[in-house]
């Protein structure tokens, strides 16, 4: 089963390798936990937490869609596109169409990606955008 293990040409006891295993144990768990944002984390419906009470509302689809919809005081624009992860924590969001017209036809409207580092802790989501300014989310929960 066991056979010896050996650090810097000392055995090691029988008490020394379990609380090896456990420290092993303990730290793939902390990776695991700590690892990155996947798709299946920030797929479904968020609304920002906005202190003017607008309550615009994001979804990322599991396909890569993106929708956002914008509320003011008078109506709310809806934004296609698509988004994929640039890595562990950085999403790429790209626009293509503001309320079902695409943006490349529209004068004077320039929408590159946006590039953002992602944070998800529960039904929480921060979004900090390029220029430092950070987006809070709440999930919304499935009817």
């Amino acid at each position: 089963m066991w056979t010896s293990i050996s650090i810097s040409g000392s055995r090691m006891r029988g008490a020394d390798k379990v609380i090896l295993v456990v420290f092993i144990m303990l730290l793939a768990y902390m990776l695991i936990s700590c690892s990155s944002v996947s798709k299946m984390n920030i797929t479904g419906k968020w609304k920002t937490i906005d202190p003017l009470g607008y309550g615009d509302i994001t979804e990322f689809t599991s396909t890569g869609g993106y929708i956002r919809t914008y509320f003011d005081q008078k109506n709310g624009k809806t934004i296609r596109g698509t988004y994929s992860f640039i890595d562990s924590s950085r999403l790429e969001i790209s626009s293509d169409f503001i309320d079902d017209v695409p943006i490349k036809t529209m004068k004077n409207v320039k929408l590159g990606p946006l590039l953002c580092v992602v944070q998800i802790r529960g039904d929480k989501l921060d979004l900090t955008n390029p220029d430092g300014g950070i987006e809070h989310y709440e999930k919304l929960k499935e009817p």
